[in-house]
């Protein structure tokens, strides 16, 4: 993985923002970024775990300011299908006990073994619009 640069960012979700969707209207066109992730959630823990264009991403929060600009740092970036030591780190980053029987494992199977009920681990799937 390359140099890991902790960054700033801030978030919100929904499908209309009123005003704030009127004035980025205005302005001029920059580049656009569209993509679809899937997100695994876990009640045990606030770390960002997602599969984007089949690698998987770790990112876990470092602070956040009192307008709410997070900053998070990277601290995983690993291609499926994961090796089972990678694996380990998304089940510890999840909260959740290791995964064992496989030297590696797919997405799929990991999404699988990740949300048995035990686990308590759900998947999101996030169309995601960057302007």
């Amino acid at each position: 993985m390359e140099a890991i640069i902790p960054r700033l960012e801030w978030r919100t979700f929904g499908a209309s923002f009123g005003e704030a969707d009127r004035r980025f209207k205005a302005l001029a066109p920059g580049r656009a970024q569209e993509s679809e992730e899937v997100y695994l959630l876990s009640p045990r823990t606030d770390a960002n775990v997602k599969v984007r264009d089949r690698l998987m991403d770790i990112k876990t929060l470092k602070q956040v300011n009192a307008e709410g600009l997070e900053q998070w740092r990277p601290v995983m970036k690993g291609e499926c299908p994961l090796p089972a030591a990678e694996v380990a780190r998304v089940c510890a980053a999840l909260g959740v006990a290791p995964m064992v029987g496989l030297d590696a494992y797919t997405l799929e199977q990991l999404q699988a073994e990740l949300t048995q009920p035990s686990r308590g681990v759900r998947v999101v799937q996030v169309h995601k619009d960057c302007r």
